[in-house]
């Protein structure tokens, strides 16, 4: 973790959020009442694999995004992708969707998405287009 992710992180802390495995914590950033910053942590797959060799340091390591929205969030929702046509396999269907949270600030509505390692691999095999 940066030393300027960490100044986001401990200089006003609004909120934390954690909902199905999406930690979001949310900063004011000093009284500036046009910008917020959402931190999202996720975990490093990588460094996971690596503690299989002998030499790894055995630390459970996450990778961090600070991502800047207009406005003071007033809340966040997880959008809801469910569809009555795809109801067979529904395993199927969270792997080829990325996950929406819907920010509302005071100044209108951002989606951010969440993608897992697994649903990205799943769009990349998919042919140009079955998506549509």
């Amino acid at each position: 973790m940066g030393k300027n992710t960490l100044n986001i992180i401990a200089d006003t802390l609004a909120r934390a959020i954690y909902r199905d495995a999406i930690i979001m914590l949310i900063n004011d950033t000093s009284g500036d009442k046009t910008l917020s910053h959402i931190v999202t942590f996720t975990p490093a797959i990588a460094s996971l694999y690596s503690r299989k060799s002998a030499n790894s340091d055995l630390q459970l390591k996450e990778s961090i995004t600070v991502i800047n929205i207009h406005g003071k969030v007033v809340t966040i929702f997880k959008a809801t992708t469910e569809s009555s046509d795809i109801k067979k396999s529904k395993f199927l269907e969270s792997q080829s969707h990325a996950r929406q949270c819907l920010v509302f600030t005071t100044t209108g509505m951002s989606t951010l998405n969440k993608q897992r390692p697994a649903d990205m691999l799943h769009s990349l095999l998919l042919p140009p287009g079955s998506d549509i």
